[in-house]
């Protein structure tokens, strides 16, 4: 069992980046999909709902939807399970958002998902007592598109911990220390828990 340390609760999927209702993602990063929105965002429909069952818990860490917000976040209605979300930077709440924005923005999110704040991060726990950090953003590596303020909410390496992240849309899963539970890592299907449990426990 994996478990969110701040919330004390069990999770049965991780994933992110699903960018629902984002155009310019629908032809990059290997999503064929090129202007074809809704095909898109059927297939990852689809690829949720055939592996996550309706009683599950699932870890989103950012990037729900873009977009006009009140109708691409709506599109978790049409999946499976409870969805805890952990903001990305581009979910409207980000602390990456002007406050104000992020502010009428939250009503939102709340009637949309278990919100697991704050965006810098968390920990998972394995059955076995071992850990990870859990966030959205990678370690800090070069990006020629990462904020100050982005590089700031980044984990610090410290060379020895865990991390269980999102945000590159590379393919690669495993980097290091590094696990990467995007979809364009996954054939756009989340990932069980106890994949990432049992990475974990052989890392640590």
């Amino acid at each position: 069992m994996l478990t969110i340390a701040g919330i004390n609760r069990p999770v049965d999927f991780l994933t992110s980046d699903h960018h629902f209702g984002h155009e310019h993602m629908s032809g990059v990063f290997g999503r064929d999909y090129e202007g074809r929105v809704g095909e898109m965002n059927a297939m990852m429909i689809e690829r949720w709902n055939a592996v996550v069952d309706p009683g599950d818990t699932v870890l989103h860490i950012g990037d729900f939807a873009m977009g006009v917000r009140a109708e691409t976040l709506p599109l978790a209605q049409q999946l499976n399970g409870t969805i805890l979300l952990m903001p990305g930077n581009h979910d409207s709440i980000s602390l990456l958002q002007d406050p104000g924005y992020a502010e009428r923005k939250r009503p939102l999110y709340e009637a949309t998902f278990a919100l697991i704040l704050p965006e810098t991060g968390d920990r998972l726990v394995t059955s076995a007592g071992n850990e990870a950090i859990v966030s959205h953003y990678p370690f800090p590596f070069v990006d020629p598109h990462a904020s100050e303020e982005m590089l700031a909410l980044m984990p610090v390496d410290d060379g020895r911990t865990l991390l269980v992240h999102g945000h590159t849309h590379e393919p690669e899963v495993v980097d290091g220390r590094q696990f990467h539970v995007g979809v364009d890592a996954h054939d756009f299907y989340p990932v069980p828990a106890s994949v990432v449990e049992e990475w974990i426990d052989a890392n640590s």
